[in-house]
């Protein structure tokens, strides 16, 4: 975890990546809460992985 801990950020379970138009407005270790991003009725793209489909039985 040698880029968490170069960022000064403690190692979390999970660890997303975002791509921005702009990342005017952010900044490094900045904690983002969802209901100050998205209001009620935005639209989002989402993606999914099942793994139970991976199972053979």
């Amino acid at each position: 975890m040698g880029h968490l801990e170069k960022a000064g950020a403690i190692p979390m379970r999970h660890l997303q990546e975002f791509r921005l138009q702009s990342v005017e407005g952010f900044e490094a270790n900045q904690k983002l809460v969802l209901e100050e991003i998205f209001k009620e009725g935005d639209l989002v793209d989402v993606l999914g992985d099942n793994d139970w489909e991976r199972i053979s039985g």
